[in-house]
């Protein structure tokens, strides 16, 4: 089992390394994910950190709330999952055409970019997809098999 933490106000300049750096010492970390607009290609200040084990989550809310980071004070609490109709999950279809367009419009990607890809997807209802590595991973494949035949 694995607890995730809502990291909130965050400065614009930190990224997953930061939060690492930050966060690692309370426990071992599956994921740590900032949330991106897409359209301002910047950070919206918030951000996701998966830990390992619920204590290690727990120790660093209680530890790292209301603490500075990169000058701003930081809010730290425990993530909502957000529930969804399962049977929805079941019948959505990989999402080839949408990633077909995104690769018509991205001939080349950085990690920013891939975690905007995910958050689309993410928002478009492909939660079991972007949720698990394996997941990612046909993404992924699916995105290098095509990357040349869009072009």
């Amino acid at each position: 089992m694995d607890a995730k933490i809502l990291v909130e106000n965050l400065s614009f300049r930190t990224d997953e390394k930061k939060l690492d750096e930050v966060f690692r010492p309370f426990g071992p970390i599956r994921e740590i994910k900032i949330i991106y607009d897409r359209h301002a290609m910047r950070s919206r200040c918030f951000g996701f950190i998966t830990f390992y084990f619920p204590l290690d989550a727990q120790k660093a809310i209680e530890q790292m709330d209301c603490q500075k980071v990169d000058g701003k004070e930081i809010n730290v609490s425990i993530a909502l999952v957000r529930l969804q109709n399962e049977n929805e999950v079941e019948k959505k279809p990989f999402p080839k055409l949408q990633l077909r367009e995104w690769l018509l419009k991205n001939k080349r990607w950085d990690h920013t970019q891939w975690l905007i890809l995910l958050e689309e997807l993410e928002r478009d209802g492909y939660q079991n997809l972007t949720s698990c590595p394996k997941g990612r991973d046909q993404i992924g494949s699916f995105l290098e098999k095509h990357r040349n035949i869009e072009t």
